[in-house]
């Protein structure tokens, strides 16, 4: 499924039937995917904290937590996978212009309001410029 609509991001909890968060952690990063990840998990020794870490997650968060921490946390990653965006994240079609690490969108020098859905949604296939998408994908 990751392979096919990558995500943003992933929180992963350690505690899975199949496999256990580590293993699917390592598993993603053995295979090449950087999408920046949090383990959400009861385990808060730091011995587990430093696995986790080793392994490839990008934060690590123990439960009991506040949804505003985590959400802060996942926020502040975000912002720092938008960060390596690459300069050419400026594109235009007709006379808006689309700033894809500012979240911007201006039509004739004017602020055009969009979701962070639709916004994300432009992001999503301006980075995929080069595939066609047809209702199946949808």
């Amino acid at each position: 499924m990751i392979k096919q609509n990558p995500p943003d991001l992933i929180i992963l909890d350690l505690m899975l039937p199949f496999l256990n968060g580590y293993q699917v952690c390592k598993k993603l990063r053995q295979e090449g995917n950087s999408v920046p990840m949090i383990m959400l998990t009861v385990k808060d020794q730091e011995v587990d904290k430093v696995l986790g870490l080793e392994l490839g997650a990008d934060d690590y968060v123990t439960k009991p937590f506040s949804l505003r921490e985590l959400l802060a946390r996942v926020n502040a990653l975000l912002r720092r996978s938008s960060e390596n965006i690459p300069e050419s994240s400026v594109f235009c079609i007709g006379e808006t212009a689309f700033d894809l690490k500012k979240f911007e969108a201006l039509k004739n020098g004017k602020v055009i309001e969009y979701t962070t859905l639709e916004f994300n949604i432009l992001k999503l296939l301006f980075e995929r410029k080069d595939r066609q998408y047809s209702e199946q994908n949808f």
